[in-house]
Parts: C-alpha cells; sequence; structure tokens
C-alpha cells in the first residue's frame, strides 16, 4: 500500500498537479513528459542528481517491468562527449547481460538459474567463479578450458585444458654444461634414491601431494636431470670406447 502511494503521488507530481502545496514544472508533449526544471527527488526534497530516489526500507528499488514486448527491460547510459552508449538489459529466457551498444559488442551475459557464486569479487580484487572464497587472484572451482592463459596467479579445482602454456622462467638449466659443473657421481645418485626415494633435487611425492607442483620448477628441474643424464651417457660411451 506504502508503494502505491508513492507511485500514485510521483505521478501526480511529474503531471503537473499540485501535490502537498508544491507546484511542478512538468510538462506534456503528445504523449512525453519532460522536466526542464532541475533535480527530481522520489521520497526526498533535496535531490542530489537528476533523479534521486531515497525510501527508508527493506532493499529500496526502481523497477524496469517490460510487460511482455520483444527486447527485455533495459537500462542504458549514454554519453555523447565520449560517444559511450552502455545497456543493462534482461535477456531472452530470463537471463541478463550487458551490451556495448556503440560497438553492437555484448561483453557480460548471465544465464537464468546461474550457479551460485558464479562470480564472486573479494575485498581485496580475488575473483573467484564457483566459489565465494577466492585464495588468489583468481580461483576457479571446476574445469579451465583457453587457447591461451597468461597470468601470474590461476588457481582452478579442477581440470585445465588449453591448446598452449608459455612459463616465464629464468635460471635455464644450461648451467650443467658449465666447464665448472660439478657432476654427481652416480655411485651418491644411487645411496641418495635409496635412502630417500626420489631424485637429488626433485621434491618428493609427498611435498608434492602436500603443497602442489609449480609447472615452471619441475620443467627446469626435468631439464637439469635430462642434461646431467646426457653427460653421463658421453662418460660412459667414453670409457666404452677405451675399452674396444
Amino acid at each position: 500500500m506504502k508503494t502505491i502511494k508513492l507511485i500514485i503521488a510521483a505521478v501526480l507530481v511529474m503531471a503537473g498537479m499540485s501535490v502537498m502545496g508544491q507546484t511542478t514544472d512538468f510538462f506534456h508533449n503528445g504523449t512525453n513528459l519532460y522536466y526542464t526544471g532541475g533535480n527530481v527527488g522520489v521520497g526526498t526534497t533535496t535531490p542530489v542528481s537528476a533523479l534521486d530516489v531515497s525510501r527508508f526500507m527493506t532493499e529500496p528499488s526502481i523497477i524496469i517491468h517490460n510487460t511482455g514486448s520483444n527486447g527485455g527491460a533495459t537500462f542504458q547510459m549514454i554519453d555523447d562527449l565520449n560517444s559511450g552508449n552502455w545497456k543493462f538489459k534482461s535477456i531472452f529466457g530470463g537471463g541478463f547481460k550487458i551490451r556495448d551498444q556503440a560497438s553492437g559488442l555484448d561483453v557480460f551475459t548471465i544465464e537464468k538459474a546461474t550457479m551460485a557464486n558464479a562470480i564472486f569479487v573479494k575485498a581485496g580484487g580475488n575473483v573467484g567463479i564457483g566459489t565465494n572464497n577466492p585464495t588468489s587472484a583468481l580461483t576457479v572451482n571446476g574445469d579451465v578450458t583457453a587457447d591461451n592463459i597468461v597470468a601470474a596467479d590461476i588457481s582452478a579445482n579442477g581440470k585445465i585444458t588449453t591448446k598452449e602454456v608459455e612459463v616465464t622462467l629464468t635460471g635455464w638449466p644450461d648451467y650443467v654444461f658449465d666447464e665448472e659443473y660439478q657432476l654427481t657421481p652416480l655411485s651418491e645418485v644411487e645411496k641418495f634414491v635409496k635412502e630417500n626415494g626420489h631424485l637429488p633435487g626433485i621434491k618428493s611425492a609427498k611435498e608434492i601431494e602436500e603443497n602442489g607442483l609449480s609447472l615452471g620448477e619441475m620443467n627446469k628441474n626435468l631439464m637439469e636431470k635430462v642434461e646431467e643424464l646426457t653427460l653421463y651417457i658421453i662418460q660412459l660411451q667414453k670409457e666404452v670406447d677405451a675399452l674396444k
């Protein structure tokens, strides 16, 4: 009932009639109604913007209601100076999208009945997809499919499918081929493996299960082992040749 009274009062004001002793500067032009004065207030006598709606209530709102026509309910912002034109609108099927009308691009779309926490931005800037507790710059609760991933920090509780992953690293292990590099004798490598159950310089299965695996670090370590293995083979070949 309070909402109905507020709407009726607003309509009377906009029609240029006297409401509560106040007169207005609204005018008719055919089916259009326009105002040439200052700011318009609904629920406030001191509007601070072109349209200022104020109400002490739970979730005060402005409703744009499409009663059945095609196109969806739309809120549009136009910036003539900078040629900006943005639409916030409902779409077929009950979804929502943000559209760059000036460029003809739908830049953001959410379908109806989207999962809870489909996109969640936490204080501090972390973004969660499918989670309300993102622990990194981007945390995804589910699988990720991408043509190209370039990121400093991505956390995914699921599978990442991509055509290419480029990792930026420093200290690639070509140092193994330096003349001063000390290659560990195979007897010492054998002893280490028997005592620890993994290669020197490679994390154990327990460490990886507890702390995860760095793709860049592991590739560096593997390349180091490949280059060391190459040197071992060269040494063995020289010993074989010496026995011939």
